[in-house]
């Protein structure tokens, strides 16, 4: 694999595989194309049946593809704890299980599925069903927050931010929190053009089943209520289902499969 350093490579690399029929589960930005280069941690591999781009990491190294020949091999051991997933439309019927073939050939085992959830912006935001008073975390509430997350998430499949990426998204004030003098529910978000997405909802074990979801969801549903508002959550949570779809959220189709190495 050899190791990119400068951002204006990235794009004629993509467009060299972006072929009719290629798969692929690109859903890095341009943005986060630029700070895995300045970190050293963006790593690439060409072969005349597709392209392998990995972020490397301590755990796990987050691995995007471009496949167009599933009976090619890339010809490179990847490394262990590596994490990918395989995007499905709802049109999708013969590429998923053939790439998840392809992957469990290679050394990857699937774990479990994720869905995705959107809520349309035309919706009305009701949060008279909170219970508890939801407000933007303060940068004092990282260690608690960090500490919340890595105890909710499994590391490898949980993509979590460090701590230099969390303190920024709470000094822009995109991770909600329900505090009773310590912090008992967070949920994080991240905004694109147009789009919302939850990134992590987070109750404390000890505080559940008293309604913080539910709070959490609904101050975030009021708050960004006025976008297109997006969630992927892991597929049999039915606590987690209940609390969205309340909110009004609904699956549109779109799921996952991790895999891991």
């Amino acid at each position: 694999m050899r190791q990119i350093i400068d951002f204006s490579e990235v794009s004629p690399l993509i467009t060299a595989h972006m072929k009719p029929g290629v798969i692929t589960n690109n859903f890095v930005s341009a943005s986060e194309y630029r700070v895995e280069i300045s970190s050293g941690s963006l790593y690439v591999h060409e072969w005349h049946g597709g392209l392998l781009i990995i972020r490397r990491r301590n755990v796990p190294n987050l691995l995007t593809f471009y496949l167009h020949d599933l009976d090619t091999s890339p010809g490179i051991a990847l490394p262990l704890d590596t994490v990918t997933e395989i995007p499905q439309k709802p049109a999708d019927v013969s590429s998923v299980p053939a790439a998840v073939k392809y992957w469990s050939r290679l050394g990857f085992r699937p774990v479990f599925e994720r869905i995705r959830l959107t809520r349309r912006p035309d919706l009305s935001a009701d949060s008279n069903g909170c219970l508890h008073n939801v407000c933007p975390a303060d940068p004092g509430d990282l260690p608690e927050i960090l500490t919340l997350l890595h105890s909710s998430f499994d590391q490898r499949t949980g993509c979590l931010p460090d701590e230099a990426t969390l303190r920024g998204d709470i000094e822009s004030g995109t991770v909600l929190c329900v505090k009773d003098q310590a912090i008992l529910g967070i949920l994080r978000v991240t905004a694109r053009t147009g789009t919302v997405e939850v990134r992590h909802l987070a109750v404390r074990e000890d505080a559940r089943s008293r309604g913080v979801a539910r709070s959490l969801v609904g101050a975030f549903a009021e708050r960004y209520g006025d976008n297109r508002c997006v969630v992927w959550m892991r597929e049999g949570l039915a606590p987690a289902m209940k609390t969205y779809t309340a909110a009004g959220f609904a699956p549109d189709g779109r799921r996952t499969v991790v895999l891991v190495k």
